[in-house]
């Protein structure tokens, strides 16, 4: 099983320039697919992988913070994102409920 196959069940935490945005990604929605494939030209799959290789792009950074904003029941407008993040902009992804199955391979010599 690959990481991007372990990722729907766990939480995230995407820090961007110091904000902090969360995500669930088993809490997506089909609007929020229509969303982001309309707003960002993405689809979720290939965004989902990205995500848990952690090889985000510019447009898949401000994706990702867009639809931390819809599960916050927050309304937002993908330019806010895509206007808003910029080459010189960080990004770090952070998983909130479990280790990353990298990671522990990375920390057991053995696995």
């Amino acid at each position: 099983m690959s990481d991007s196959d372990r990722i729907a069940g766990h939480r995230f935490t995407l820090a961007v320039d110091d904000v902090e945005y969360p995500l669930d990604v088993s809490q997506i929605t089909a609007r929020q697919v229509g969303e982001i494939e309309l707003g960002f030209l993405l689809e979720v799959g290939p965004l989902i992988s990205a995500l848990s290789n952690r090889e985000l792009g510019l447009r898949q950074v401000a994706a990702l913070c867009y639809l931390s904003e819809r599960q916050a029941g927050r309304q937002a407008s993908p330019d806010r994102f895509l206007d808003g993040i910029t080459l010189a902009s960080t990004a770090t992804v952070t998983y909130v409920d479990d280790v990353a199955p990298s990671d522990a391979r990375d920390a057991d010599p053995e696995a």
